[in-house]
């Protein structure tokens, strides 16, 4: 079954290329999210555009991002997102929008997601992740089964809040 992961770092101003805004206080902001290859796959969220990220998308590669459809109509209304390129820093890096995703709503239904940027966890890992695993078995037997597995990898490392995605929303 596919496994993933995230790391949300909340809303990062960012720019367009193109559309660099001339003060800071009016650039526009989007939740960036750091997120593994089969992440999108393990929730089921439908490719748009372009296409997912792979593993090779790592520090060694190109910087590229996946945006979600509300980012794509809210500043490319006029045609695709894919090829186009966005910065969080401030114009040190440009990263290339490789596709567009479908929307999600992860923690609260009756709220529409707003614009995401989401890049590969791969080339730059967060201090803490949240993990998705897809599967049909009992979620507390999946649960230990987890624990067990980063604990032979780090006995140190903290698993926490092991919930399933009826719990959360």
């Amino acid at each position: 079954q596919p496994t993933a992961g995230n790391g949300t770092f909340g809303s990062v101003p960012f720019d367009v290329e193109g559309q660099e805004a001339s003060d800071e206080r009016l650039r526009p902001h989007a939740e960036s999210v750091l997120v593994s290859e089969d992440y999108f796959r393990a929730l089921g969220v439908p490719l748009l555009a372009g296409r997912m990220l792979t593993i090779e998308d790592d520090e060694r590669s190109e910087p590229v991002t996946l945006v979600n459809r509300p980012f794509e109509a809210a500043h490319f209304p006029s045609g695709t997102a894919v090829g186009r390129r966005v910065s969080t820093d401030g114009g040190e890096t440009w990263r290339t929008i490789v596709g567009v995703v479908g929307n999600m709503r992860a923690a609260d239904l009756a709220r529409e997601e707003g614009p995401k940027l989401y890049m590969s966890f791969r080339e730059a890992p967060a201090r803490s992740i949240s993990l998705l695993v897809k599967s049909a078995g009992n979620p507390d037997e999946l649960g230990k089964a987890i624990t067990a597995a980063v604990h032979s990898m780090d006995p140190r490392q903290a698993v926490e809040r092991i919930r399933t995605l009826e719990q959360i929303q």
